[in-house]
């Protein structure tokens, strides 16, 4: 895939989509797809690469860009969020990573 060649090429200052596998924190992208600064495929390949039980579903806004989000989705961008609270505080605390904080109490 070309989106993925191009998020990985060398001297890329934030290679984020081939550290995210890496992360074991809950992960919500949420993104503009008229984003000009970072296009709408670097959001899709950033979800497909987090771990399954980190990533939560993206929000892809439309009509919003680099800056606005938040404004564009308005009740939407709020709602997400409140989602994204809830999902974690389901979450079991062993995928939230802190079997290893108590491991390190021991």
């Amino acid at each position: 895939c070309a989106s993925s060649l191009l998020a990985a090429l060398p001297g890329d200052a934030y290679p984020n989509v081939e550290r995210i596998g890496a992360v074991r924190c809950p992960i919500y992208i949420v993104h503009g797809v008229d984003d000009f600064i970072t296009p709408v495929w670097h959001a899709h390949e950033l979800a497909a690469s987090c771990r399954a039980e980190s990533a939560y579903p993206p929000l892809l806004v439309e009509d919003a860009g680099h800056h606005d989000v938040e404004v564009v989705a308005g009740p939407i961008f709020v709602d997400g969020f409140l989602k994204f609270l809830g999902w974690l505080d389901a979450r079991p605390a062993a995928v939230l990573g802190t079997e290893e904080v108590e491991e390190r109490k021991h």
